[in-house]
């Protein structure tokens, strides 16, 4: 995540609501002889200002209230304190009344004066700031408050030359004299990271971080802004451990700071934790509801969920705040424009024209170019809200705007580098990232980035007609030529076709394996989002697709289905223009998948629909990006892909056309689904939910074992009716599990004297026949209470097992037949049934359950290759090719699999099919000399004879004396 436009907003702005004001006087503060005179309560005095001050910094803001209203008539600082203590908690009129009354008070003190600057810029009331700033300065020219309200009064009107000179003029006046102040220290820190930042000076970094910082909160242990200002400098270059352990050392100082709470959002959106970064922000506006920084995060939030009418309503709050904050505005034009108040295509945009256009999006953009020809800030603020949409193309656009009007944003060159490695421009990425760590070699990101594209300069090309895999070739070229058959031949024209879109570039694929100390999914992570985060093996970023070799895992996976999966991501980003949310393309990647969703989605989805804690469309998007669990994370597949089911039955069989073509022009889920099914979204999720209670109804079993009543209810059963058998069994069973044998054979005899079939109770007494070694009795026990329509499960279960056991294979397939009719969804009995076949030698029987169990896990090869080499022996060439071609799904280097893929070919007399097989085959076993000549021979029956004595001078490289390659070459002799 990109959140440092953010970030800097909060860099720049903390200084104006929190530092202590005791120590005004050693930033430059001079105060006036009359005010001098005014008696000042003393520190050490208990109700004294330091004591108001301490409140006011452990976050007691009534209690510092309280503390410094009595002294504001007779001290400066008391004032400003109390000013800021109505500021932490969103009172700013109140605070600015207090200031103006101090300034009548203390006409002659440039800290009361600045801190009013600092209120006035805060709201955006910039030429007001200008004036006091001016006149603050004219008190005393060395205020450093003052000077720093300067340098960003001069940023925010584009005057960057001046700024960079007030900066240094801070910087310069630290070298000069001794600071000893916190307060002070920190001011100097901030101009001296912003002069860092524009002069590519990334040494003074790390001085900040280690020196200037520490020294402050040194100098006083409750100066919590130090330890927030050092974190928001490691959280920019995504040192996120370095900046959380700063965050929560300002946070154990003073717990109720807005600023703190909006400063752990930024990081918990960078890593991705959004429903914790959801509830900072809410902690944050309880504290302080004018917190700006707070509403621009809630909306990146909104962003992120493809939530853009809430997005606005968020952002118009925080211009009634501060009407010109340019990240405010950056993001508003982003929302309004997705929204369709900008029609034309905005990542092509001619911006003169734009801001000439009588819409909202237009005005915005002639304001701030007007108030600021630089506005770097504006620009990377909605190149960054379109990045969250994953809208690239037009992200690309605003950031390479961003540095063209303000070349010294290296945040604005680090993200446009990512972006561009999400486009899969990987050239230009690697030009941009390079100058942008050379600028900043502290950022983690970029870094990592960098490292990634080390990689790629030494990996493979494979280029087909519309794909490029880049691989490893000593490690993947199998995998790599694999992966483009299938893509080609299999994925791209049955995709394109269901989706009604051929993407107009080719798409790249990278395979990721080892390199170095890192491995394959360290490199692909670090390849999607340049940390080491990501929790699967596969991502889209709409052109290019990032793959982990299943060569690298400890457990393979179906590479295949993954790039399926994928390359519907491919399809549906560009065909909305990037404008389809992370739920939906979810659902239609599982869809377009090819085979049935996993069954252990079932069976989450019947416990969590039971316990009322489904998804909706307010919280599943959630769910894919920092899912709690991995439940949440299966659950938010399953739950989209029944979106995508539901949409269908609801609406016709064209629902989900009509979707697409909705979020081709808008990014908002309310708007799509009220223009292509005229609903509210309210009643899409009423009819959702009806329609899930109706699914999970057709998956639950046709038997409802009484296990699940509780035991006090139980016992009240049995109290209000003892003679009932099949309460009497149920407390047989639960004797039995308890061990208690006497127990329950009293009770299953009870049970059974007065229900001579009761199948629980039968079950219990077999149980505990067996423990005593009569197994013979039993089964008989078992047979004779056997009801073959409306069996027992456990009943079932063991009469089965027994009859296995016995070797009455016969019986125990008759028994699990029933069992799977029983349990449609547990697999269990289609084990036990495969088992069965096996011992008895049917290979007909045999290959329906192993089906089954190759459709209920995906990446199983070993059942896939029986099935394959089954299907052989019984010349069913289709189901030979399937199964086999399968297996090379999740074994991309298994040899038998390509072998019997050409068996399964040639039976077919599908010469193409075979030629593909032996190439894979003599890829991954160039020595064998039995293989090329197979090949050589298929070569020959296409009429490809060139190729075919390719392979014979090949065999007889290998063995020089090969008689029947030798007959071969000589008979393809003109």
């Amino acid at each position: 995540m990109k959140h440092l436009p953010a970030i800097l907003a909060l860099l720049s702005g903390w200084l104006l609501i929190g530092p202590p004001l005791v120590t005004r006087a050693a930033a430059g503060d001079q105060a006036s002889a009359a005010d001098a005179a005014k008696p000042e309560q003393s520190v050490d005095k208990p109700g004294s200002l330091a004591d108001a001050q301490k409140l006011f910094q452990h976050g007691s803001y009534a209690e510092a209230e309280a503390a410094f209203r009595p002294q504001a008539n007779s001290s400066s600082a008391a004032a400003s304190g109390l000013a800021r203590c109505q500021s932490a908690t969103g009172h700013s009129s109140a605070a600015g009344e207090t200031l103006l009354a101090a300034i009548k008070q203390f006409p002659k003190s440039a800290a009361v004066v600045a801190e009013l600057a600092d209120l006035e810029f805060a709201h955006g009331q910039h030429p007001r700031a200008q004036e006091l700033t001016d006149a603050a300065l004219k008190l005393d020219d060395k205020n450093l408050a003052a000077r720093w309200r300067q340098a960003e009064l001069q940023r925010v009107a584009g005057q960057i030359e001046a700024a960079k000179q007030s900066y240094f003029w801070i910087v310069k006046y630290y070298n000069d004299h001794d600071v000893r102040d916190a307060e002070s220290l920190c001011i100097v820190a901030q101009a001296a990271a912003q002069h860092a930042r524009w002069n590519q000076l990334s040494d003074d970094f790390q001085m900040l971080i280690s020196e200037l910082y520490p020294e402050a909160a040194k100098i006083d242990a409750d100066h919590w802004q130090s330890h927030l200002a050092a974190g928001l400098l490691l959280l920019e270059k995504y040192n996120e451990s370095g900046a959380a352990k700063e965050f929560h050392a300002a946070q154990a100082i003073n717990p109720h700071a807005a600023e703190i709470q909006t400063a752990l959002a930024a990081m918990q959106i960078q890593k991705y934790d959004l429903p914790e970064a959801k509830i900072s922000l809410e902690r944050a506006l309880r504290i302080n509801p004018k917190c700006v920084e707070a509403y621009q995060l809630r909306a990146d939030l909104q962003f992120i969920n493809c939530e853009l009418t809430l997005a606005v309503q968020d952002l118009e709050t925080a211009l009634k705040i501060n009407p010109v904050d340019e990240g405010t505005l950056g993001r508003l034009a982003a929302a309004l424009g997705e929204l369709g108040d900008f029609p034309t295509d905005v990542a092509n945009a001619d911006l003169a024209a734009v801001a000439f256009t009588q819409t909202r999006t237009g005005k915005i953009f002639a304001a701030v170019n007007a108030r600021n020809p630089h506005a770097g800030a504006f620009y990377a603020a909605l190149a960054e809200s379109l990045d969250n949409l994953r809208k690239y193309p037009a992200s690309v656009r605003f950031y390479r705007e961003a540095i063209q009007r303000q070349p010294e944003l290296t945040s604005a060159r680090s993200e446009l580098g990512m972006v561009e490695m999400r486009l899969g421009q990987e050239a230009l990425a690697r030009k941009t990232l390079d100058e942008a760590f050379r600028r900043d070699p502290f950022h983690v990101r970029v870094n990592n980035t960098i490292k990634v594209l080390d990689v790629l300069d030494h990996y493979a090309v494979l280029e087909t007609e519309h794909f490029v895999i880049k691989f490893d070739r000593t490690k993947d070229e199998v995998l790599a030529k694999a992966m483009g058959q299938y893509l080609e031949h299999d994925v791209f024209p049955e995709i394109s076709r269901t989706l009604a879109y051929t993407p107009q570039e080719k798409t790249l694929f990278e395979v990721f394996n080892s390199s170095g100390n890192t491995d394959g999914h360290g490199w692909f992570s670090a390849r999607m989002v340049g940390l080491p985060s990501i929790g699967t093996v596969g991502a889209c970023a709409g052109k290019m697709v990032a793959l982990t070799s299943p060569d690298s895992m400890q457990q393979k996976f179906n590479w295949a289905r993954v790039v399926r999966h994928e390359f519907v991501h491919v399809v549906n980003l560009q065909q909305t223009h990037f404008n389809i949310p992370h739920w939906y393309t979810e659902g239609l990647a599982v869809a377009n998948e090819g085979a049935a969703p996993p069954a252990s989605w079932d069976a989450l989805l019947i416990e969590r629909q039971s316990k009322h804690k489904l998804f909706d469309l307010s919280d599943i998007n959630l769910a894919f990006s920092r899912p709690k669990s991995a439940d949440d994370w299966q659950m938010a597949y399953c739950q989209a892909h029944l979106y995508v089911k539901f949409m269908e039955q609801q609406y016709g069989i064209d629902a989900n056309a009509k979707m697409l073509r909705e979020f081709a022009k808008s990014a908002d889920t309310t708007l799509a689904i009220k223009n292509a099914f005229s609903v509210s979204v309210a009643d899409f999720e009423r009819d959702y939910r009806t329609f899930v209670d109706q699914h999970v109804a057709g998956l639950m079993p046709v038997e409802k074992q009484a296990d699940d009543v509780s035991v006090a209810e139980f016992k009240k059963q049995l109290a209000a009716d003892p003679q009932n058998p099949d309460l009497l069994a149920k407390q047989a069973l639960n004797a039995l599990e308890s061990q208690e044998w006497a127990a329950a054979r009293e009770s299953a005899d009870a049970a059974l004297e007065k229900n001579s079939q009761q199948p629980l109770a039968a079950y219990v007494l077999a149980r505990l026949l067996m423990r005593a070694g009569d197994v013979k009795q039993a089964v008989k026990v078992l047979n004779d209470s056997l009801d073959r329509a409306a069996p027992n499960a456990r009943h079932l279960a063991l009469l089965a097992g027994l009859k296995l056991k016995a070797e009455d294979y016969s019986a125990a397939a008759e028994l699990y037949e029933l069992g799977k009719k029983l349990e449609p969804g547990n697999i269990q009995w289609t084990q036990s049934l495969a088992r069965v076949y096996l011992k008895m030698g049917d290979d007909a029987k045999l290959m329906v359950p192993l089906a089954a169990l190759a459709e209920h896990d995906f990446d199983d090869a070993v059942t896939r290759k029986k099935l394959a080499q089954l299907a052989l022996n019984a010349k069913d060439f289709a189901a030979a090719k399937r199964w086999a071609t399968e297996v090379s799904h999740i074994e991309a280097k298994d040899l038998d699999a390509y072998l019997l893929i050409a068996k399964a070919a040639a039976g077919q007399k599908d010469s193409a099919a075979g030629i593909a097989a032996y190439e894979l085959a003599i890829l991954i076993d160039p020595k064998s000399t039995e293989h090329r000549l197979a090949f050589a021979k298929l070569l020959i029956d296409a009429k490809r004879r060139d190729d075919a004595r390719q392979q014979l001078n090949a065999i007889l490289k290998i063995d020089a004396k090969h008689p029947e390659a030798t007959q071969l070459l000589e008979s393809l002799k003109p």
